[in-house]
């Protein structure tokens, strides 16, 4: 299945507001753990390219659906913005037929944003294979183990010992 999640970031404070970072931890914990492709819809109080700029959606391999660059999804007081809009997983994006403000409809301050999807979505998928992540180095806790000392079975060895009498003395 398809997570379908809505998100309202705290209003003026932009992305690095420590409020709103909360927020967007929480919500990449969320999908990360869910690991199923998503649609994230929000009121991102940032244009498009600002929250492209701050690689969240890379980490997330995720791209922004938005609206023409043109397109007003805010209006109020003296200002109109486009700060309505679309994070979609990558394996989604093949989908998108195409996102858009609804300017008929009378809400204010914030219009009615819609993204559309194909109905043969997974015609168009492809398989694309990843490497894995790597794994963190950490040390173990506590004092390194000495290693075996392999000098008595080489020197066996040397003498054209048995293996019993090889493994005998390294043991």
């Amino acid at each position: 299945g398809v997570l379908l999640v809505s998100l309202y970031l705290e209003c003026s404070s932009g992305l690095h507001s420590e409020f709103n970072v909360g927020l967007m931890r929480a919500v990449t914990d969320y999908l990360v753990a869910a690991g199923r492709p998503f649609i994230l819809g929000a009121d991102w109080q940032v244009p498009p390219d600002e929250l492209m700029a701050s690689q969240w959606p890379s980490a997330l391999r995720a791209q922004v659906v938005a609206p023409s660059p043109t397109a007003v999804s805010c209006v109020g007081g003296y200002a109109s913005s486009l700060i309505d809009y679309f994070l979609v997983s990558e394996s989604l994006v093949p989908a998108v037929m195409g996102c858009e403000v609804i300017d008929d409809c009378f809400t204010a301050p914030h219009r009615p944003v819609e993204i559309r999807l194909s109905g043969n979505a997974r015609s168009r998928m492809i398989q694309r294979l990843r490497g894995p992540r790597a794994l963190p180095y950490t040390l173990p806790v506590g004092c390194a183990r000495t290693p075996p000392d392999w000098q008595p079975v080489v020197d066996l060895a040397a003498k054209d010992a048995s293996t019993d009498e090889a493994f005998t003395a390294w043991v």
